[in-house]
Formats: structure tokens, C-alpha cells, sequence
């Protein structure tokens, strides 16, 4: 890895994150962000040419945000609601300097836990972040995603404005996840979880997997052993997931 990739690229840091095209007037001469939304068909030049190619995509979404960052590059993150207080260390230690530094983005659900952590890290980084709901934009799902605020972050739903959130609905937002990135980090995950049912996804697609390593005994951690044991990307620390940015993100958006 060359480690003076990062600076002697300075677009990837000087890029605007949205355009004046996201913002209205309100009173006085503060701009405020443009919230509004949007139908995204399949053929609609705003759509995400990686989520496109999965063998099911939809056949169009909801988008709530500006429509510039659907054509930037994210990594997926998933993991278990119940985080962990080292998982928690090691997003903010690890993870948050290597989103800060490249710029690339965070999609993952929403959901407590590890998904929202995601959210946060990837918007006090100043980096564009993508919620993907298992409900409508008007019933979003949980409640507490709302609190997340920013003209850098964007809701996606494959569900009409009013529905509300359906048990099934998780297996269409996680395919949905795997498929807006080429790379999808399990941060902590049980064997049986959504969180697997993603990585599934991402393995179906032709995408990549990698995963932070665990005790053995930690069951809330099975499956990240399991994927490790089948072979994908191993994360211990900053330059790992370095090495990985560079790969997937570095040589195709920038």
C-alpha cells in the first residue's frame, strides 16, 4: 500500500459533496438543505450503475436527498444492533480516520447499533452516508434514523411513502445494501443474522466480503469467524481496511 496515496490524490478531498442544486432559500440568506422526494427508475440516468447490475434490482426506488450522491462510491457496513463496546473503540479508532482520509462514502440500514454508528462515524467524518429503509419515507423505520441530519446524507426505500415497516421488507433492504457497494464490511455479526443475509447477497452479486476478526467464543461474532474461515478479507486494523479502500474505490471513482 502506498501510503502517500491518499495525499498526493487531492480531488478525492476537495470534490464537492452536493451541488447548489440541493439547497433552497429560506429566510434570510442561509441556504437549507432540499428536502424532497424522488422516484428513481431503472432507466433514469440517477441511478446506481452497481445496484443496476445485482441480479434482482428494483425496478425503481424512493430517494430523499441530493441526487448527486447516488453516483458516489460507498462502502457497505452492517453488524448486529447489540454493538459492542469494542466494536464502538474501533469504529471511531479505525474506521473514522480511513473515511475522513478517502472520502468514500458509508450505506448500510439504519438500523441501532452498528448500522446507525456507521451513520454517524460517516457523517462526522464529512463523508456522504446512504440509509437504505425496510419501510416507506414517511414511516421510517426505526424512528431514531431520523435523527440523523445532514446534506450529506441520502434515505433510499423500494416501498411507497406511506408503508410501513414489514418483517420481510429486511431481506429487500439488505440485497439492496450489497448491492450499492463492491465491498461490504461485516463489522460484528451473529451466524443467524441479517447481517449475513447481506454478506450472502454480496457474495451472490460477485461482490467482496471482509470482516473483522473475534474471539472465538463470542457468539455475537459467529459469523464474522465463519466468513473469515470461508476465506474473505481479513480487517485488524487502519491500514487493512486502507489497502481495501484503494483496491475497490480508489482506481475506479476517482
Amino acid at each position: 500500500l502506498d501510503l502517500q496515496y491518499f495525499t498526493e490524490h487531492p480531488a478525492v478531498f476537495i470534490e464537492p459533496l452536493f451541488s447548489a442544486a440541493c439547497t433552497k432559500r429560506v429566510s434570510g440568506d442561509k441556504p437549507a438543505i432540499s428536502i424532497s422526494m424522488r422516484k428513481i427508475k431503472r432507466e433514469d440516468i440517477n441511478y446506481p450503475t452497481l445496484l443496476k447490475s445485482i441480479e434482482t434490482p428494483p425496478q425503481e426506488f424512493f430517494y430523499e436527498g441530493c441526487l448527486s450522491l447516488l453516483s458516489r462510491p460507498y462502502l457497505a457496513i452492517v453488524g448486529a444492533r447489540n454493538i459492542s463496546s469494542w466494536v464502538e473503540a474501533w469504529m471511531e479508532q479505525e474506521l473514522y480516520p480511513v473515511l475522513k482520509e478517502s472520502g468514500v462514502g458509508v450505506v448500510s440500514g439504519g438500523a441501532r447499533g452498528v448500522d446507525q454508528k456507521a451513520h454517524y462515524t460517516a457523517l462526522r467524518a464529512q463523508v456522504p452516508t446512504l440509509v437504505v429503509l425496510p419501510s416507506g419515507l414517511n414511516c421510517k423505520y426505526p424512528k431514531s434514523v431520523e435523527n440523523l441530519q445532514s446534506e450529506t446524507l441520502g434515505f433510499i426505500s423500494e416501498y411507497p411513502a406511506d408503508e410501513v415497516m414489514k418483517k420481510h421488507f429486511f431481506y429487500d433492504r439488505n440485497r439492496i445494501i450489497a448491492g450499492l457497494s463492491p465491498l461490504t464490511l461485516v463489522v460484528q455479526a451473529a451466524e443467524k443474522s441479517g447481517s449475513m443475509i447481506t454478506a450472502g447477497c454480496a457474495l451472490k452479486y460477485g461482490r467482496s466480503i471482509a470482516s473483522l476478526p473475534s474471539l472465538p467464543n463470542d457468539h455475537s461474532c459467529g459469523g464474522n469467524l465463519q466468513l473469515l474461515f470461508d476465506g474473505c478479507y481479513l480487517v485488524r486494523q487502519r491500514r487493512d481496511l486502507e489497502a481495501l479502500i484503494q483496491q475497490y474505490f480508489m482506481d475506479s471513482y476517482f
